[in-house]
This record gives C-alpha cells, structure tokens and sequence, in this order.
C-alpha cells in the first residue's frame, strides 16, 4: 500500500514502546510526584540483551576495560555481577568482547 500525500495528512504518530518500555510503566503528568517509586535498576535497560555474568576478578578487568573472553556470544552483550546488577555493555565477537560503555 502507497500513502498518497494527501492521505497522510493529519496522521498522528505515537511512539508506544521503546525497547521492552511499554506505556504501561509509563509515567503519567499526574504522577510525576512519584518518579523516585519507578526507578528501574540499569541492568533493565539492557534487559533483551545477552547476558555474562562475570566473577570478581573478571569485574575488577571489566571496570578497566580490559577484553574478556566471550566465546559463542555475537554483539552487545550486558555484563553483570553475580548479583545481576550491570558492570558494563561489552561488544562480542570472535570468542573475544570488547567494551563499549564501562558503569564501573
């Protein structure tokens, strides 16, 4: 299906979604008061991707940006403590991930 110019006039987009963030987490005017009750832990933003879950040691090279094996893994992955909170988004590829954002 062709939109005609005309056609698409007065049409009216409306995002709904951003990754997993649906409208129903969405924060209305009325209660802008409560934003501290709906904060999220980082590690939700990156909730779709893969996971590595690294050990204090591996934590420790991770801070410093230092590449960490990834063996199986392909493109953004989250890595996380064992505690599953996020330590940084890793790039994987070639058994080897490299960083791209460090939380520290």
């Amino acid at each position: 299906m062709t939109l005609q110019w005309p056609s698409v006039v007065g049409l009216i987009f409306r995002r709904t979604r951003v990754g997993s963030f649906g409208l129903d987490q969405a924060l209305t005017v009325e209660n802008l008061d409560q934003w501290e009750a709906h904060l999220l832990p980082l590690s939700a933003a990156v909730g779709t991707m893969p996971r590595l879950v690294v050990d204090e040691d591996q934590r420790v090279r991770t801070v410093h940006g230092r590449s960490l094996e990834a063996i199986g893994m392909e493109g953004p992955i989250a890595v996380v403590d064992p505690a599953g909170d996020l330590v940084a988004v890793y790039v994987a590829g070639n058994g080897v991930a490299k960083a791209e954002v460090v939380i520290s």
